[in-house]
């Protein structure tokens, strides 16, 4: 669902309401990864978040971030983000693309 982004323009929003329980919401984009094999890539995006429920393990929580999957191994290169409630941050990282990178990641 679109809503209201940063200084008014648009954003993504995905919502899990706690009534639902244990769960999460997800929205994926399609790269071109045949354009990205062998290079460092960066991404970067503007995130806020409302009521984050504690992480109870590393990897819940808040995600952005790119698997990487090769025949070899599978990585999740991400931005470190928080829980709780935070106002619009810039989030960026880095990711090294194998030249071995599956069509399918």
């Amino acid at each position: 669902m679109l809503g209201t982004g940063f200084q008014g323009g648009h954003a993504l929003v995905l919502e899990r309401p706690a009534e639902k329980g244990n769960g999460y919401a997800t929205a994926t984009i399609d790269l071109p990864v045949d354009k990205m094999r062998g290079y460092v890539v960066q991404f970067s995006a503007r995130i806020k978040a409302e009521n984050v429920s504690r992480k109870p393990q590393p990897w819940n929580g808040v995600k952005f971030m790119a698997p990487i999957v090769t025949d070899q191994e599978k990585t999740w290169p991400a931005a470190e983000l928080g829980v709780g409630t935070f106002d619009w941050q810039t989030v960026i990282f880095r990711a090294v693309v194998p030249r071995t990178l599956n069509k399918s990641a």
